[in-house]
């Protein structure tokens, strides 16, 4: 990295945001599952969101096929989550892992601070992203604590 991108990844850092697992379903069936923080609201009156994933990342090629995905925001009971799909290599899913239907064949991860069910609308790409938009078929909350990201490292609130 170049001390431009340096700078500018650790200027990035100081801006506390929440953590969400995105979550799609592979050919073989298995839950896949990224870590982010690139995703934000887009509109209420029509229930929708924007995630922004890599193209290099493995959940791009399962959405753009299925055109559906989970997204958890993650408690900040959750750090392991958090963790095990941040990872670009995963073992299989640890059996403590407790991820719930929300129908549809996507899954989210129980009892994370909010869970949406999503299916893809449209999808836009900027440099080595894919900006995804996508309708919020069912959204669930409740009332635990996020878990935030911030120079690189998690905290809770």
């Amino acid at each position: 990295m170049t001390s431009f991108e340096e700078n500018l990844k650790m200027s990035w850092g100081k801006i506390p945001t929440g953590v969400a697992v995105l979550t799609t379903l592979e050919a073989n069936g298995d839950i896949h599952g990224i870590t982010i923080n690139s995703f934000f609201s887009l509109s209420i009156k029509k229930p929708s969101l924007l995630v922004s994933i890599s193209k290099s990342a493995k959940s791009h090629d399962l959405i753009v096929k299925d055109r559906k995905f989970g997204l958890s925001v993650l408690n900040s009971d959750q750090k392991e989550y958090g963790e095990f799909f941040s990872r670009n290599s995963k073992e299989k899913l640890p059996d403590k892992f407790d991820l719930v239907l929300m129908g549809k064949g996507i899954h989210v991860i129980k009892n994370s601070l909010i869970q949406f069910s999503c299916e893809l609308d449209f999808m836009t790409s900027v440099s080595d992203h894919t900006l995804f938009a996508a309708n919020i078929i069912k959204v669930n909350s409740n009332d635990s604590s996020p878990l935030l990201w911030h120079k690189s490292n998690f905290y809770d609130l």
